[in-house]
């Protein structure tokens, strides 16, 4: 009996199934239902480049990992699949769009000021010697620390120093009667303050005399200020 007809050989195995993902296809992979809240167990299909591109699976908390280092050496048990910011100078946050915000609270709103010449009055009355202005803060707890260098002419008379918030509220008060009249005496301290947002705080470092006819001298006048929570 003689073969009637034509032999079809295909140049791939026949593929059985409708859930395939081919080379040349297009919205296959679009079309998977998509799995919102990937964990860390779950796979991922790769091909290793280092093995001739062989097909390969890959936990997916072996790609999400982070090197984590201090001073440029891997902390233990590096890499982490978790950073766990603790301690209240540092908030983390959702910012949206995947990103998450890490605001550094301790240092914030840094600023000072300073004088360093010499100034000196004889009045009894506070004359400014330094005056550090801020605004424009979120409310929190701020540390202004200050220092100076004050002595009198007389060694019966007080140098008078004080520290003011708005001109109203004494943060410090130091009285000294020197022995030696010529010599400098180093004035220094701080205090933590709860500020409020979006107000505007003047802090002054006014010094005086005791005693009429004496004179009282100040320098090296410095304020620093900062967030600590």
């Amino acid at each position: 009996m003689k073969w009637k007809g034509r032999i079809n050989f295909e140049l791939r195995p026949q593929l059985n199934g409708s859930n395939l993902l081919l080379t040349e296809g297009s919205g296959e992979i679009s079309a998977v239902t998509e799995k919102t809240a990937p964990v860390s167990a779950d796979l991922l299909l790769i091909e290793d480049s280092a093995a001739s591109n062989a097909k390969k699976r890959v936990q997916l908390s072996n790609i999400r990992k982070i090197n984590v280092q201090d001073e440029g050496s891997n902390v233990t048990n590096t890499p982490h699949t978790t950073l766990n910011f603790v301690g209240s100078p540092v908030t983390v946050t959702d910012g949206g769009s995947g990103v998450a915000t890490v605001t550094m609270i301790f240092g914030q709103f840094f600023s000072e000021s300073s004088s360093d010449a010499e100034s000196t009055t004889t009045s009894t009355t506070f004359q400014q010697k330094l005056r550090h202005t801020v605004s424009g803060l979120v409310a929190g707890t701020y540390r202004l620390s200050w220092y100076s260098e004050i002595r009198n002419n007389s060694t019966n008379n007080d140098v008078i120093f004080r520290v003011q918030q708005n001109d109203t509220t004494d943060l410090a008060n130091v009285n000294i009667e020197a022995q030696d009249a010529s010599s400098y005496f180093p004035n220094s301290g701080f205090v933590y303050l709860t500020l409020a947002a979006s107000t505007t705080y003047n802090f002054d470092m006014d010094y005086r005399s005791e005693g009429g006819g004496t004179t009282a001298y100040i320098r090296s006048a410095r304020f620093e200020f900062w967030r600590v929570a």
